[in-house]
């Protein structure tokens, strides 16, 4: 049976120098709540690539199906897109028009993760039929208006982050979690005394401490 177990530490934004949808300074993280509502990393770590794909508007030929790594829990998930929802239009909206005059990021689907099928014992107990939605960000600025929170927490007001971690830094912190987990500290580190990590995001300057 699959050992799996989640990931042991926790982190928490000590640091952050520009704008993020995400997070703000101070928000922390467990094991449970670094994926989308407990969603197993492994099976996420495999969906990320198709799930950006699809919230930046790529279609694909066929139906999308990714499985979990395990050969004993046997889990398939597929990976589709759904219509933004209309509160999140005026927020598009604003973001094609600022488009026009600067590069700007805009995410055109949501992404859903769907477990198909299961087959053996899946230590995170999935069942088929459970859904996962992609996070885009923090519920308080809906519309990604993510140079708005960053001005409002230059005026020393703090925000409601996002619920799961950002799926990049997700993403990139994930190939070294099980390291940090083991050794409580990263492989890059000769010493244990800094356990911090930056988020890949070039423009935001986001750090993060971790501890098992």
């Amino acid at each position: 049976m699959c050992r799996y177990s989640g990931l042991t530490c926790q982190i928490e934004v000590i640091s952050k120098e520009g704008a993020c949808r995400y997070h703000a300074k101070g928000c922390r993280y467990d094991g449970a709540a670094i994926t989308p509502a407990g969603l197993c990393p492994e099976i996420y770590h495999n969906a990320y690539p198709y799930c950006l794909s699809l919230i930046y508007g790529a279609s694909f030929d066929e139906e999308i199906l990714v499985r979990c790594p395990s050969t004993e829990a046997q889990v398939v998930v597929q990976i589709r897109s759904k219509p933004m929802p209309l509160f999140l239009m005026p927020g598009q909206v604003l973001r094609t028009v600022l488009n026009l005059f600067t590069p700007i990021e805009i995410a055109r689907k949501q992404a859903i993760i769907l477990i198909k099928s299961v087959q053996g014992p899946c230590r995170k107990e999935h069942k088929a039929c459970q859904e996962y939605l992609f996070p885009l960000g923090s519920k308080f600025f809906a519309y990604h208006w993510s140079a708005g929170a960053y001005f409002f927490e230059k005026l020393g007001l703090k925000l409601k982050s996002s619920k799961e971690l950002c799926p990049a830094f997700f993403d990139s912190f994930y190939p070294i979690s099980s390291y940090f987990s083991k050794n409580n500290c990263f492989p890059w580190k000769n010493e244990c005394n800094e356990k911090i990590v930056q988020c890949p995001d070039y423009h935001s300057g986001i750090k993060i401490g971790c501890k098992t």
